[in-house]
C-alpha cells in the first residue's frame, strides 16, 4: 500500500495543474511524497535500533493518508469534467 500512495500522489504532482482546477495541489502532493520519501530511512534506522519503528510507519501512513483526505475533498469540490465527446 505504500508504493501504490506514494506513486498515485507523484503522479497527481504532475498531473494535477492540468487536470484540475486547483494549482497549490500540484504542490501539496509532491510536498507528501517528499515527507513520505524522507521518513524511510528512518523507519530503516529504527528497524535496526529496535524502536521508533511504529512511530516512523504511522507518521509515514499519516502523510500519504492526509494526501488521499485532501484528494479527495478537492474533487468533491471541482466541477464537473467531461473527458468524453458524446455529441455524435
Amino acid at each position: 500500500m505504500f508504493f501504490s500512495l506514494l506513486f498515485s500522489s507523484l503522479i497527481w504532482a504532475f498531473i494535477a495543474k492540468y487536470l484540475l482546477a486547483v494549482k497549490w495541489f500540484s504542490g501539496f502532493s509532491l510536498s507528501c511524497v517528499l515527507v513520505a520519501i524522507a521518513l524511510l530511512p528512518l523507519m530503516a534506522a529504527a528497524v535496526e535500533s529496535g524502536q521508533g519503528f511504529g512511530l516512523y510507519q504511522r507518521l509515514n501512513y499519516a502523510a500519504q493518508i492526509l494526501w488521499v483526505m485532501v484528494f479527495a475533498v478537492v474533487l468533491l469540490r471541482a466541477p464537473t469534467v467531461c473527458l468524453v465527446d458524446n455529441s455524435a
